[in-house]
């Protein structure tokens, strides 16, 4: 009876790591929190900017006035505080090269979707929304018709690492799944089935 039972307890593992990995990000089901939820996204990616741009123009700032003390410093013959003025000079130049170079911001966010052609358009936001995992969007199908019999193109915006793209294909394009950004080992993990 117990050598019957062995697989009961991996597959409960299994089923509690898939709730577990599911349950960080809460998915809001209604139009107003989601578009609340994207609009803090976009802030929090705007602040920092911002804010990494503010720490480096203070070590900008900061190097320039080290650069001013140096000069003095020599001129007054202190080698021994020239050389520790020198070493803190270095050791900016690095921070401020690793803060020069772009961040990535990750995180893909759909702002606007519809699916139509010329005036008849079907507001497909949260359906492409729903399709949303990590940097990938699937199963882009299903969508309400809005002019029955015609061709209809697909028209997707929103936010990819910090920057605006626009994606528009015909309905028939064989775009099933869109993936953002270099596909990774685990890409099938990210896409919903």
């Amino acid at each position: 009876m117990t050598i019957r039972r062995w697989w009961v307890v991996p597959g409960l593992v299994a089923a509690l790591v898939c709730l577990l990995i599911g349950a960080d990000e809460t998915t809001l089901k209604s139009v107003k929190a989601r578009d609340a939820k994207v609009a803090y996204e976009e802030a929090m990616k705007k602040a920092e900017v911002d804010y990494s741009e503010k720490v480096l123009s203070a070590k900008k700032n900061y190097r320039g006035r080290l650069e001013a003390a140096k000069a003095a410093v020599m001129q007054s013959g202190d080698l021994d505080e020239a050389n520790k003025i020198q070493a803190e000079l270095k050791k900016l130049d690095q921070e401020i090269k690793d803060r020069s170079q772009p961040q990535p911001v990750r995180g893909l966010v759909i702002t606007r979707a519809k699916y139509g052609i010329t005036n008849q358009w079907a507001d497909v936001t949260e359906h492409v929304r729903k399709k949303n995992s990590g940097d990938a969007i699937a199963n882009l199908t299903n969508f309400p018709d809005p002019a029955f019999g015609v061709p209809k193109i697909v028209v997707i915006e929103g936010l990819y690492a910090g920057r605006e793209f626009v994606l528009a294909f015909d309905e028939g394009s064989p775009h099933n799944t869109l993936v953002f950004g270099v596909p990774s080992e685990n890409l099938l993990t990210k896409i919903p089935k």
